[in-house]
């Protein structure tokens, strides 16, 4: 099966899968949830079911049942929507309800290895008299470690019990308070329980002095600029990071760099170091550059992950092997494109991958930028290793190309895996991701802080999954084109060496976009066309003017209000929901039984998810990642008699995307994709649709509340 570029997270714990063609992110347990990083450490009631009291041999019903899950980090969720499958099951599968009397219920919950366990009474028959019980639970505010809750008859008097929760750092336990009630109770203040509480900590700060820290400090030196920086004070072991020059540069020159102390190495802006004795830091100058722009500059985020390493599933590296080195392939077709003018630049940011293959010596130690001159991969600078999965990471990169290496046009490349809303760029280092939020947030942040006017020419995806209207929506007030698949990409992805010429000549941007889809389809076919079943070339590749999407979303948003209109009973919902499943989805996975006993046994997929087909199983990917082709969407809704009335919207959205994709390349086994996907979740397991996701609020709103 061929490698892909797409960014997945397993079930119940977060876990980057390397063989195969895709993955899956998502995770199932009993009850609502969300994705934690630390163990499980306690579990407890804090709202009772609605029903507690049962006639003989009647089924025990969770509803209204919430519970608490508090973590190793101290951190907390609630767990609700449980089911009988949650039971702790009696010997015999013997009913709670089996005879009259008070009897204790046990539920269960699993997460990451993790079972814990949370008990509450019920009363059985009519001889037993019900009683109204309460939740008294308890609020670390701050602090950390668990109280188990009680359960208290309505109307009993519970008292205050000590606190064993661990204070936050150099505070200590002075109070409880009960409810909404401020008022501060000591230890063993008694009340009536009258309804469900919370007994919230109360701390304040210790009395006892804290231990002094040594301090050293950090001064700055103009070195013959003028102006003043003030000095900083840091505690003796901190980290600190080189700032942005403040002083103003002699006549004719620039910044250039930082000097440490006596270290006469030249360090770049956001070079970490440890403090552990008063230091100077000089600035270093250099002869003031042309202000005039090149003609491009194109910048390559480029976080290797498994798909260079090709770390497999025992967490051994092969970056030299058929399994890895697909970065550094990239990195060989770029430099294989002679002609390149003195005002065309083509720089890189390498990091995130465990190792490296040996053709260029890159480091997987720390993070490093080139740029590319005469078919040669030079080194601009070395930084501390970071993950790229961070905001902070990728904002740096975009400061740094932006201000060092200034263009007339300027295109922006995100390489690795994708997962439409889960991201891209997974750093398998510090096993993190960007989240789409986060890659606007960074752009936002160096627009303003390189003093951006008007927009760059255009982002790319090379990863799976990315070309969504959402997506697409976030980025179109900072770039003029798009570039991204709907489908899962290769791990060959983009190539490089079918388009970069174009880009040496200066032809146009939409020369050079169609370039890089079209040479996209044609690597694939001749790359693994050779392979035959299995290897069918299923690859899309687009191109959007964003200047389009304005429209685009207005008539999209239109129609899905009309949808949500007509949805308005069960029967409606179900026909929509239907209607889904006949549309362009993309992600779809073969698997064979042994991989599908995997998925299902081990990963706890449900096995509702897949189709048995033939010798295969086909896991579904709307499940996944719940992406659908927009036209083949508009095609099958304007046929269906259920919306038979929206056949004005229909059209008005069509057109508007004819506008707003310019270029679509498909492979001939691609099917219905015509070059734009939408969001609509069909597992209740599918990342969160909202808000910090998607500006399409009137469609978000609907699918994410019409039901499955």
């Amino acid at each position: 099966m061929k490698k892909g570029k797409l960014l997945i997270v397993a079930l119940l714990s977060t876990a980057l899968l390397v063989s195969g063609c895709s993955a899956i992110d998502g995770f199932i347990n009993g009850g609502s949830q969300q994705t934690q990083t630390s163990k499980l450490a306690a579990l407890e009631v804090v709202t009772l079911p609605s029903k507690t009291h049962y006639q003989v041999n009647e089924d025990i019903d969770l509803t209204g049942l919430v519970l608490k899950a508090t973590y190793e980090d101290n951190s907390t969720k609630t767990i609700s929507n449980l089911t009988n499958s949650n039971l702790v099951k009696l010997e015999n599968n013997k009913k709670y309800t089996a005879s009259e009397g008070t009897k204790t219920v046990s539920v269960f919950y699993r997460e990451s290895g993790v079972t814990l366990f949370a008990s509450f009474n019920i009363t059985v028959g009519d001889s037993v008299t019900p009683v109204t019980q309460y939740v008294v639970s308890f609020d670390s505010n701050g602090g950390s470690g668990a109280m188990t809750s009680q359960t208290i008859n309505s109307g009993s008097s519970f008292t205050l019990p000590t606190c064993t929760f661990v204070a936050p750092t150099n505070q200590e336990f002075k109070a409880w308070q009960v409810g909404s009630d401020t008022t501060e109770r000591a230890v063993g203040y008694a009340f009536t329980v009258t309804s469900n509480v919370v007994i919230k900590a109360l701390w304040q700060n210790k009395t006892t002095p804290v231990d002094p820290v040594t301090t050293y400090t950090i001064s700055f030196d103009s070195n013959g600029g003028t102006g003043s920086m003030s000095s900083v004070t840091k505690n003796a072991g901190a980290t600190y990071a080189l700032p942005t020059c403040g002083f103003t540069a002699p006549s004719g020159q620039e910044f250039k760099a930082w000097q440490i102390g006596t270290d006469t190495t030249e360090r770049a802006v956001g070079y970490s170091f440890t403090v552990n004795s008063n230091v100077t830091i000089k600035a270093l100058w250099q002869t003031k550059a042309s202000t005039s722009k090149d003609a491009w500059t194109i910048m390559i985020y480029m976080c290797g992950s498994d798909l260079e390493s090709g770390q497999d599933e025992n967490g051994k590296f092969h970056p030299n092997s058929d399994d890895g080195g697909f970065a550094t392939a990239d990195i060989e077709e770029i430099l294989s494109v002679s002609g390149q003018p003195n005002d065309v630049n083509i720089i890189l940011e390498t990091g995130g991958a465990g190792a490296w293959a040996s053709k260029y010596s890159i480091s997987s130690s720390n993070l490093t930028r080139y740029h590319v001159a005469n078919k040669q991969l030079v080194k601009d600078t070395t930084l501390k290793n970071a993950s790229m999965g961070s905001s902070d990471t990728f904002e740096s990169f975009l400061e740094w190309g932006l201000n060092t290496y200034p263009a007339e046009k300027v295109g922006v490349i995100l390489w690795n895996h994708g997962g439409a809303l889960d991201g891209v760029c997974s750093d398998e280092i510090y096993n993190d991701e960007l989240t789409d939020d986060e890659v606007i947030d960074a752009i936002q942040d160096a627009y303003s802080a390189c003093h951006v006017s008007g927009k760059l020419e255009f982002i790319g995806y090379d990863a799976c999954l990315m070309q969504v209207q959402d997506i697409a929506e976030f980025n179109s007030p900072y770039f003029n084109y798009m570039v991204a698949s709907e489908e899962s990409e290769a791990g060959t992805g983009w190539c490089y060496s079918t388009w970069v010429d174009d880009l040496y000549a200066k032809k146009s941007t939409t020369t050079i976009l169609n370039a890089i889809c079209d040479g996209f389809i044609t690597e694939y076919d001749n790359t693994y066309g050779k392979y035959g079943e299995g290897y069918d070339n299923d690859q899309t590749l687009s191109v959007l003017d964003l200047s389009k999407v304005s429209t685009y979303k207005s008539a999209f948003e239109t129609l899905a209000g009309q949808i949500s209109s007509i949805c308005n009973t069960s029967s409606k919902v179900n026909k929509f929901n239907s209607l889904m499943k006949t549309v362009k989805n993309y992600a779809d996975t073969y698997l064979n039984s042994s991989d599908y006993s995997y998925y299902v046994n081990t990963l706890h997929y449900p096995s509702s998810w897949f189709t048995k087909d033939g010798s295969y199983y086909l896991l579904h990917g709307y499940y996944l990642f719940g992406t659908f082709d927009v036209y083949d969407f508009l095609v099958k809704l304007g046929a269906d008699s259920t919306f038979s009335s929206l056949g004005s919207s229909v059209s008005n959205v069509k057109t508007a995307l004819n506008q707003l994709v310019i270029k679509n390349s498909i492979g001939d086994e691609a099917g219905e994709s015509h070059g734009l996907a939408l969001v609509c979740p069909m597992s209740q397991y599918l990342v969160d649709y909202d808000s910090d996701y998607s500006n399409f609020s009137t469609w978000r709103s609907f699918v994410n509340n019409r039901g499955f």
